[in-house]
């Protein structure tokens, strides 16, 4: 039971002593964004994971659509207890639910990328058709974006991270300390999962800055 100093300075003294005898120190790092809001009153602006992912989803369809014509990603939200268990995240100290959410954010980012969409800017020689999301955004990003090496990695790093995040512990193989883009190692479970989400909405975002800023279509777009 918390209790706040605001709420304390209106009570009796030997009130006030009652309560504070229970007084201890939290066993985690104080949250600013608590005190800002239950101790200052002036909650600052903190989407959580799902409305971060889908703000950068939608602006990433509406950057692509402006540019081609149409949305490259489905924009399906996922099933309503997947969103309760992304916007949770992890409850306990287990890696193995920072897993199982990489595979419920995969599902939502990765696989609603539209494969038919990526292809219609590429040279029909420039990819093959086995290829699916990554390999073929990377591709766009490289043929018809004209990005570097640089911001290639930027923005496909953490995809891929994510993708190694969730199969590794599908084959009992997940080390954190391996990850390229990730800096797991020595982190706290719930940190380690804000490092994920924070990293695939970045990559994100750096897709819809390179769509909007880079106006002039290569000769390889339809």
């Amino acid at each position: 039971m918390n209790a706040y100093a605001l709420d304390l300075a209106k009570q009796r003294a030997a009130e006030q002593q009652y309560w504070a005898s229970f007084s201890c120190l939290p066993s985690e790092p104080v949250c600013e964004e608590l005190f800002q809001t239950r101790m200052q009153h002036n909650p600052p602006k903190s989407p959580g994971t799902v409305e971060l992912i889908q703000t950068e989803i939608t602006r990433l369809n509406a950057s692509f659509e402006t540019r081609f014509g149409e949305p490259v990603h489905n924009d399906v939200p996922p099933h309503e207890k997947t969103m309760q268990r992304l916007s949770v995240g992890p409850l306990e100290e287990n890696w193995d639910e920072v897993a199982e959410l990489a595979k419920d954010l995969y599902s939502w980012v990765a696989e609603g990328l539209r494969i038919a969409t990526l292809r219609k800017p590429l040279d029909p020689e420039s990819f093959d058709k086995d290829w699916k999301q990554f390999k073929l955004l990377e591709t766009f990003m490289a043929c018809v974006l004209g990005c570097g090496q640089s911001d290639l990695t930027a923005a496909m790093g953490p995809l891929k991270d994510l993708n190694s995040l969730r199969v590794t512990h599908a084959h009992n193989l997940l080390i954190v300390d391996r990850f390229r883009h990730f800096d797991l190692k020595d982190r706290r479970v719930r940190e380690a999962w804000f490092i994920v989400v924070d990293g695939i909405a970045r990559a994100l975002r750096l897709l819809s800055d390179h769509l909007e800023s880079n106006r002039e279509v290569s000769g390889q777009t339809s």
